[in-house]
């Protein structure tokens, strides 16, 4: 079994939703954690974890950097998680995505 890593900014297109839940069905893959970054990485993090719940899975979270490297500015759609209730529910890890990372790396 393969253990995998999502790093995503998942919520303004379905690429990464397609990702996890391709990962979320696989019995080849150990999906050990998500990583949310990009923006509103709390909105983004909790959209993984509502997807993960729709088939009973918990799989930690990560909050990661919300700018990017490129010093670009962020955009986002303002639609992403609308259709979605009880986003607020979901909570992160308090670690964060860069130190998982590194944890994870070291192990």
């Amino acid at each position: 079994m393969h253990k995998v890593i999502l790093d995503t900014d998942i919520g303004t297109d379905v690429d990464d939703a397609l990702a996890l839940a391709v990962l979320l069905g696989s019995k080849e893959v150990d999906l050990i954690g998500i990583t949310a970054v990009y923006g509103d990485v709390h909105l983004r993090s909790a959209i993984a974890m509502h997807l993960c719940s729709l088939v009973n899975r918990t799989i930690p979270t990560y909050l990661g950097q919300s700018k990017p490297i490129s010093g670009r500015e962020v955009w986002v759609s303002g639609s992403e998680g609308k259709n979605i209730k009880n986003l607020d529910s979901f909570t992160p890890q308090t670690t964060s995505a860069v130190d998982f990372l590194i944890d994870e790396v070291n192990t």
